[in-house]
């Protein structure tokens, strides 16, 4: 729902497992307290450029997602980006060289991609 956008105090998101949900809403990007994504085995596709815009995320987790094909080009926008994991089980067709811009990245998980 849209409406996610108005809990600008959120720190932690976690839509796991929600095999219903297809898509993500734009308005995620303006969750700017938002430090933690996880995205554990969604339906999504894509994952939405709005949110490359979270500067304080340190935690994006997308495990499992198989019918995940895109990333954005401008996820090195994320500077406070610790943490990212993205065991895609093969349907990520290109990983962004902008991940090259992420220096706080501690682990990165690029199994079964």
């Amino acid at each position: 729902d849209p409406s996610i956008g108005k809990l600008k105090s959120l720190i932690s998101l976690d839509l796991s497992y929600s095999n219903n949900l297809k898509e993500l809403p734009e308005e995620v990007g303006e969750l700017q307290e938002l430090k933690e994504l996880l995205l554990n085995s969604i339906g999504i596709t894509k994952i939405p450029i709005s949110i490359c815009s979270l500067r304080k995320l340190e935690y994006l987790v997308i495990e499992s997602c198989c019918s995940l094909v895109e990333i954005p080009l401008a996820i090195g926008n994320l500077s406070s980006l610790k943490r990212l994991d993205l065991r895609c089980r093969k349907s990520l067709i290109e990983i962004p060289s902008s991940i090259g811009n992420l220096s706080s990245l501690e682990p990165l998980d690029l199994s079964y991609c």
